[in-house]
């Protein structure tokens, strides 16, 4: 549909780790081809009309608020929408929810960044958490 933030009129497409939010005319992603639709480790969510739309030949562990290709839970970005950061929270649905996926994420970090990936385009880096050693 015009206005798709992402919109395949024929062939074979793939999306992985692709964070796809506040499009705010038609769906997100629209595939109306008839070839090879994947999407992996991907997030659509906070679109106006959908995330997700078309037939997909395969996908996995997606967050999708269509529930087309995923999941329909919010991922809790930072500040989406006016604040326009869709990192992800450290209590989000998507930290560490892949068992595989790309080995660097959109800023250059690291992927996985712990035991597992994390869905869409960023992926919270791994710290130490160090308690503090109390002496009586």
């Amino acid at each position: 549909l015009a206005g798709s933030g992402i919109r395949v009129l024929d062939g074979d497409f793939t999306l992985n780790h692709v964070t796809l939010a506040d499009n705010s005319s038609a769906p997100a992603y629209n595939y109306d081809g008839t070839g090879t639709n994947q999407a992996f480790n991907s997030i659509a969510w906070g679109n106006i009309a959908g995330g997700f739309t078309g037939t997909f030949t395969s996908t996995s562990c997606n967050i999708d608020q269509n529930e087309n290709a995923g999941t329909s839970i919010d991922p809790l970005f930072v500040n989406p929408g006016i604040g326009e950061d869709y990192h992800l929270q450290d209590l989000s649905p998507a930290v560490d929810a892949c068992s595989t996926g790309l080995p660097i994420a959109l800023e250059g970090v690291p992927r996985p960044s712990s035991t597992r990936y994390d869905i869409g385009a960023f992926e919270i880096p791994f710290t130490d958490i160090f308690l503090p050693l109390i002496v009586k």
